[in-house]
């Protein structure tokens, strides 16, 4: 039966279909298994899972006029990988890089084949990892856990859950559709203020696939043995233990001045079980003052998000389509918080569960997990912009802003918070003086994004946002023939006057 997409695999398969050979929509984790596995009991679980999980089961299509379909397959007809690395020099590199070879290869999502790999990787008698890799078409953060909850229910004997399949996704979105809701939604995102991104790197690459190691700040979570692991792109992860009553409220607005919030966090509390691909991205703006109160920092997140996750379900690209913003930069930080708990219960083996990779990432993207009595914190960087050191020291710091804030009065100005950890100056762009206005601009910008730039009247615009403003408009003056060559294009009115509270030195 030919099924039509939902909204989050629309723009999922659009983004696939500009660049077929990219690997950044290939999401995976592995469960960590110490202890004796049963691998033909474990094997029989899985299959048992994959066969009543339509997702997993998923095939794609096109129609001649470029309609696309989709259609569940009878058989999901797929091979558990059983790798042996357990007589390598360092078992936990030859997983990393036999899982990162997976990750690395692009998916032809028009085959009729599985769009996903299973593998149980053997490190030694008692330890073993079982991987998951599934093109984001299929499955969402929140769909992983709901699979291998499934597998760890059946290996343990149990009967599994019943979950509803693709279409009750497509109905409830169908449903809502034709509700007063989804009028709501859509009003409230087109009269919202259009979102400023902020570019830590202060510029923009193509989306990268992202990987592990851990700073010394936090207690490690790291895909190797005893080490930090590393992956293709740049992702490291780190535990910040017992404070998750008093994080989580801010956890997922303190990467700057600016953030978006990812579609798959707190809400799934509310979500129904439902194994699919729906979570989105959405802008949530905060521009909070150096004099400000961590108190207030907190009461500021609290109001911006709050009508976010009332109007989450519109998918922000039709937004940005009907606003004419295809096309321009619209992703700075995405902070992803993951309401769901990351623990999995295998019986008597002790299991933990590592995300390897969540899909495209643009500039940076911060992901919070409970685990335990914690928080858990993934950072993931795109690698055009960022190197390994330069994602270290934003975890670094982002931790330290954390901790902070945990033990520092309400009071607390956010000032002091920074200053005790300045982010170093960003070089110049290559050919760019550094005694140049923009050159100092976007120094600062990386410095000290939160800081007041410029204002007018009651208005005032911080560094990143000066930064970034600068930035687009330069690329649309460029786009029009603006350069060393090019004729320079009228100013369509005068500009207005804005004032600089401070020298950028």
């Amino acid at each position: 039966m030919r099924l039509p997409l939902t909204a989050a695999q629309l723009g999922i398969w659009f983004a696939q279909a500009r660049d077929p050979r990219s690997p950044v929509f290939n999401t995976g984790e592995y469960v960590e298994l110490a202890g004796d596995l049963d691998q033909d009991r474990f094997e029989a679980a899985l299959r048992a899972v994959v066969e009543s999980t339509d997702a997993l089961r998923l095939r794609f299509g096109t129609d001649p006029d470029g309609t696309v379909f989709q259609y569940v397959a009878p058989d999901a007809g797929f091979t558990l990988h059983r790798v042996d690395v357990s007589a390598a020099e360092d078992p936990g590199a030859a997983a990393d890089a036999w899982m990162d070879g997976v990750l690395a290869t692009p998916v032809d999502v028009t085959a009729d084949r599985p769009l996903f790999t299973q593998a149980l990787i053997t490190l030694g008698p008692d330890r073993h990892r079982w991987f998951q890799h599934v093109h984001h078409l299929l499955l969402d953060g929140y769909a992983f856990r709901l699979v291998a909850g499934q597998v760890a229910r059946a290996y343990r004997g149990e009967p599994l859950e019943e979950l509803p399949g693709i279409r009750a996704l497509l109905d409830a979105e169908r449903a809502w559709r034709d509700s007063d809701a989804h009028a709501a939604d859509r009003a409230h995102w087109l009269a919202a203020p259009r979102p400023v991104p902020s570019a830590l790197a202060g510029r923009t690459a193509p989306p990268g696939p992202p990987p592990c190691a851990a700073p010394p700040c936090c207690r490690p979570r790291a895909r190797g043995t005893d080490r930090p692991g590393r992956r293709r792109g740049h992702r490291l992860a780190g535990r910040v233990p017992g404070r998750r009553r008093r994080l989580r409220p801010v956890a997922d607005r303190t990467a700057g001045g600016h953030a978006a919030h990812a579609g798959d966090g707190p809400p799934h509390r509310r979500r129904p079980p439902r194994p699919g691909c729906v979570a989105g991205v959405l802008p949530l703006h905060l521009a909070p003052r150096p004099d400000a109160s961590l108190a207030g920092l907190v009461a500021a997140g609290r109001d911006a998000l709050t009508p976010v996750l009332r109007h989450q379900r519109f998918p922000y690209e039709e937004v940005r389509r009907a606003l004419g913003l295809v096309g321009e930069d619209a992703v700075g930080p995405v902070v992803n918080v993951t309401g769901h708990d990351h623990g999995i219960d295998f019986g008597a083996l002790r299991a933990t569960v590592h995300t390897v990779s969540t899909g495209p990432v643009d500039d940076l993207k911060f992901s919070v997990y409970e685990e335990g009595t914690g928080l858990r914190l993934d950072l993931e960087a795109n690698p055009a912009l960022y190197d390994e050191a330069a994602t270290e020291d934003h975890l670094r710091r982002f931790t330290r802003f954390l901790e902070r804030l945990a033990t520092g009065g309400p009071g607390t100005p956010l000032a002091r918070v920074h200053a005790a950890d300045a982010p170093p100056a960003r070089p110049a762009a290559a050919g760019t003086p550094a005694a140049t206005l923009h050159g100092l601009i976007a120094e600062r910008a990386a410095a000290t994004p939160g800081a007041v730039a410029v204002t007018h009247g009651t208005e005032r615009l911080t560094y990143a946002e000066l930064d970034a403003r600068a930035n687009r408009l330069a690329h649309r003056l460029i786009a029009r023939g603006a350069g060393p060559s090019g004729s320079s294009p009228s100013p369509c009115r005068a500009p207005s006057t804005w004032s600089s509270p401070s020298s950028p030195s």
